[in-house]
């Protein structure tokens, strides 16, 4: 597992990376425990970053989309070539089918909120702003 040295581990799933489809020890761990129902909570829009959304899939509903080799052939290749300027039409064609039927797929176990609709629930957003002096080498 590699991650970045700014950010603790848990804070973004981009950094877990699978390697040989092997699932990584931590999303294997994830997998392993043995519970009646998963959550993953999540403040970015999962299609983003593909490869992101199949790892937190994986965890609430593992499997549905088979190994990432299979998910980033039938998924993320037709998706991210149908986004390119020079994509022919029929790749535009084929990513769009694509990215309908992922959606259809995750539309039946992901519950999405909009920010709109989020904002009645949270309490308003509170900037504090502090000054330190910081002193190097005794100074």
């Amino acid at each position: 597992m590699t991650r970045s040295k700014s950010r603790p581990f848990f804070r973004n799933w981009r950094y877990i990376k699978h390697k040989d489809d092997a699932l990584c020890a931590i999303f294997a761990l994830f997998c392993s425990f043995q519970v009646e129902k998963r959550v993953v909570l999540t403040g970015t829009p999962l299609q983003n970053d593909l490869r992101e959304f199949f790892a937190l899939v994986g965890v609430v509903n593992p499997n549905i989309f088979g190994p990432l080799s299979s998910f980033v052939r039938r998924y993320e290749e037709p998706i991210v070539r149908s986004k390119q300027p020079e994509a022919s039409e029929e790749e535009r064609e084929e990513g769009e089918l694509r990215l309908e039927e992922l959606n259809a797929i995750s539309s039946r176990f992901i519950l999405r909120r909009t920010q709109d609709i989020i904002s009645k629930y949270l309490p308003p957003k509170v900037i504090k702003m502090e000054n330190y002096l910081l002193k190097f080498n005794g100074q």
